[in-house]
């Protein structure tokens, strides 16, 4: 019961701050177009320049051949990738703390890190940081 409330938490958080986050065609161009150059055929590293892990690309990639350049299937993939680290944020806060406790601080780290800037989780500056860290 307790472990549910964390998931409650970043459900409530992100209909309240749903779209009111950045502009993501002005502010996330690389976000949004080093994955539809890879859907469209072109190279990671070889045709796009491109710094980081190719996890994030090619999963965004994925997402842009079958939806179809959709935005908000882009941030559906970004809300798993969230709900992953709320697990692991869930889990390690367990492992430390009584369950009481443990869900308080979970609520706390979304509440917090993760809303702290609106959308920060559902739309990451770096989806590539964000599967690392939920990796970890």
């Amino acid at each position: 019961m307790l472990a549910a409330v964390p998931y409650a938490v970043f459900a409530l958080l992100a209909l309240v701050s749903w779209n009111r986050w950045i502009e993501p065609y002005v502010d996330s161009g690389r976000e949004l177009m080093v994955p539809l150059r890879v859907a469209q055929g072109e190279r990671l590293y070889r045709d796009v320049a491109f710094y980081h892990g190719p996890l994030g690309p090619f999963l965004a990639a994925g997402v842009e051949r079958l939806a179809h350049r959709s935005l908000p299937a882009r941030t559906l993939l970004a809300a798993l990738v969230a709900l992953s680290h709320l697990e692991g944020l869930r889990r390690l806060a367990r492992l430390l703390a009584p369950a009481r406790r443990a869900a308080l601080a979970a609520c706390l780290a979304v509440a917090l890190a993760a809303f702290l800037r609106p959308g920060g989780w559902l739309f990451p500056f770096s989806l590539d940081a964000s599967i690392a860290v939920a990796a970890l």
